[in-house]
């Protein structure tokens, strides 16, 4: 009967506290045999626990099986496990052996790359056909590698909880490290450190922060956040900006996103008759001053327009146009295009 072994890995712990979570790939010599078997391990560590997939694959055949395993890492020494075959090609009277992998974790400044190297032994089980037999296998010795990252790129998206929209300009704060903004799509992409953990706030002004943590491995991650707006906060006589209002550029048509804040605005004028409405527009300094002034005007009656068919009086709303004249940030910028409310 020709055995093929299969691998237990035991793994040390860490060096320098490397994370081992991700593919390695490497050899898995046979004292039997006059070839090496290709190995690949997926890792995913917890602490000092290991868990994941071990491949090997016969070169001469592609014949191969996967088993999942579990294992520790300690004062950077690997042990794994073999415990259950999850998929195997074979032929004739060939069995894999079930493995048992003892190895030592040594980081290679030259190549960059963390090794484990060690050996190897059968468990007593073999495995062939979706079956396990009793049975054991020639020993043998076993070495992989993974490349140590110099840096990992996190990108992914911010976007509205309730719309599924994208949020542009929302700010992810990665605590002591930097910051970045999302684009007008709510796309993001920043550059970290590997194998550390981060503790980042995603913020939009009119939402709610979302506080979360990254742990950064040796591949690349997409990571999505999303946002859930706030309720509007009405004050009386205090100037209060609809920032969730918005128009399509250089019109006075409002976009999809903005009937949320105006119906808020509309149910606390419905349930306090005795209040009265000032709606205040201003633009951006770009283009003809006079020009902004009339888009100014068109915008705040656009919004009264809505909040009439909404049942509000017209006599309680009153509107006027800055234009330019009013900028709160160096043109060209996003923030002097706003329109402002105060309540009477």
């Amino acid at each position: 009967m020709r055995l093929l072994l299969f691998l237990f890995v035991l793994i040390p712990h860490f060096i320098s506290a490397q994370d081992l979570t991700g593919k390695w790939t490497g050899k898995l010599p046979q004292d039997d045999k006059p070839y090496d078997f290709q190995l690949e391990l997926r890792i995913e560590q917890n602490g000092e626990v290991l868990e994941g997939e071990c491949k090997i694959i016969q070169p001469s055949t592609n014949n191969f099986v996967v088993q999942k395993f579990n294992g520790r890492v300690q004062n950077n020494r690997v042990r794994i496990t073999e415990y259950e075959a999850i998929e195997s090609t074979e032929a004739g009277d060939w069995f894999w052996c079930i493995k048992d992998f003892d190895g030592q974790l040594q980081i290679n400044e030259s190549s960059n790359e963390m090794v484990i190297s060690g050996q190897w032994k059968g468990t007593g089980k073999l495995f062939a056909a979706g079956q396990y037999y009793g049975g054991n296998c020639t020993p043998g010795s076993f070495f992989l590698s993974k490349p140590i990252a110099s840096e990992v790129t996190v990108s992914g998206r911010v976007y509205d909880i309730k719309t599924g929209e994208g949020i542009a300009s929302s700010e992810i704060n990665i605590i002591r490290q930097a910051k970045v903004k999302t684009d007008q799509n709510g796309n993001y992409k920043i550059t970290l450190s590997p194998n550390e953990i981060y503790n980042l706030v995603v913020s939009k002004e009119g939402y709610r922060d979302f506080i979360a943590v990254l742990n950064t491995t040796v591949s690349d991650i997409n990571q999505d956040y999303y946002l859930e707006q706030k309720q509007l906060e009405i004050k009386e006589n205090e100037r209060i900006k609809l920032n969730k209002v918005l128009f399509q550029r250089g019109k006075d048509v409002l976009m999809s996103g903005s009937y949320e804040q105006l119906d808020q605005l509309c149910d606390y004028l419905i349930k306090n008759t005795d209040k009265s409405i000032l709606l205040e527009g201003h633009t951006d300094r770009l283009g003809n001053s006079k020009s902004n002034k009339e888009l100014s005007e068109m915008r705040t009656e656009a919004i009264k327009s809505y909040l009439i068919k909404k049942g509000i009086s017209k006599k309680r709303i009153s509107t006027v146009g800055y234009g330019d004249s009013k900028t709160i940030c160096k043109p060209p910028c996003a923030d002097n295009r706003r329109v402002e409310f105060v309540i009477q």
